[in-house]
C-alpha cells in the first residue's frame, strides 16, 4: 500500500465513449492504491486552436506553443478536460482531486529552446502530493507547469509522467496510449524492450512522432529507479490490452 502508481491518459483514450470505459475500469483498482494521474489532451487542443484560426505545428513530436496556443492549451486541459476527468473519476467514488503543475508550483519545468513556451519539468515539489495521498485522495494533474516567474509552460503529458515517478520513488509507471505500445518497422507489438533496443529503434526512425519523447521519458524513469515501466494501450477490457514492457538492458 506505500508503493505509489503513476498512470498517464492520453491521445484518442480522451475523446467520448473511450474515456468513461476507461475510467469506469480503473476506478475499482484507483480506489485500492496511491495513485497521481495526469493528462493530456492534444486533440481537443488542435481542434479548439482550429477553431480559432491557429495553426498547430509540431516538432519532434512536441507542439509548438506560443502565447496565443498556450492560452488555448491551458483552456483545454486545465478548464475542460481536467475537471471532466475528476468529475468522472468522483461519481465513481474515486476521491480525485484535480491540479495543474502551476497550482503551489508544484511542476516546475524550463523552456526548450525553439518550441516557445514548451517546457521540460525540472523540480517537483513532492510534499503537497504526498499529503494528497496520505489522505486518501488521487492528484489529477494537467500537463502544464510553472516557469517559476508566474508563467505557463505546455508540457509533454508522458513527460510530465515521468518526472512525476520519478520524484515521487513510484515503483509503477504507467502511460496509456492509443496505440498497442512500441511497434517494430513490421508494426507488430514489442512486447519487451530495452533501454539499448529503444536507443536503436529511434535512430532507425521505427519509432517516431510522439512515441519519441514517450519511450525516451520511459527510460529515464527507468534509469532512476522506477521499477515497471508499460507503455499500454487502452483498449478494454484492460487485462487483454497490449503493450510494451521497457526494462534495463
Amino acid at each position: 500500500m506505500n508503493s505509489i502508481t503513476v498512470i498517464k491518459i492520453g491521445g484518442s483514450l480522451l475523446e467520448a465513449g473511450n474515456f468513461e470505459k476507461l475510467v469506469k475500469a480503473l476506478a475499482p483498482k484507483l480506489k485500492k492504491q496511491r495513485a497521481v494521474i495526469v493528462h493530456g489532451g492534444g486533440k481537443e487542443v488542435t481542434d479548439l486552436a482550429a477553431k480559432l484560426g491557429l495553426k498547430s505545428r509540431f516538432v519532434k513530436g512536441r507542439r509548438f506553443t506560443d502565447d496565443a496556443m498556450m492560452s488555448v492549451v491551458e483552456m483545454v486541459l486545465s478548464g475542460k478536460v481536467n475537471p471532466h476527468l475528476v468529475g468522472c473519476l468522483n461519481a465513481l467514488g474515486v476521491r480525485a482531486v484535480g491540479l495543474s503543475g502551476r497550482d503551489g508550483g508544484i511542476v516546475r519545468a524550463k523552456k526548450v529552446p525553439g518550441l516557445g513556451r514548451v517546457g521540460l519539468p525540472s523540480k517537483i515539489k513532492t510534499q503537497p502530493i504526498q499529503r494528497m495521498l496520505s489522505h486518501g485522495d488521487i492528484p489529477v494533474f494537467s500537463s502544464i507547469a510553472s516557469d517559476g516567474k508566474g508563467g505557463a509552460l505546455n508540457v509533454n503529458a508522458d513527460e510530465m509522467a515521468c518526472a512525476l515517478a520519478m520524484a515521487l520513488k513510484a515503483r509503477r509507471l504507467i502511460l496509456f496510449t492509443d496505440v498497442p505500445g512500441i511497434l517494430d518497422s513490421s508494426k507488430k507489438t514489442l512486447h519487451r524492450i530495452s533501454e539499448k533496443s529503444a536507443a536503436d529503434l529511434i535512430r532507425r526512425g521505427v519509432i517516431t512522432g510522439g512515441m519519441i519523447p514517450k519511450v525516451r521519458a520511459a527510460l529515464a524513469a527507468l534509469k532512476k529507479g522506477v521499477k515497471e515501466i508499460l507503455i499500454l494501450e487502452g483498449k478494454l477490457p484492460l487485462a487483454k490490452a497490449q503493450g510494451t514492457s521497457v526494462v534495463r538492458s
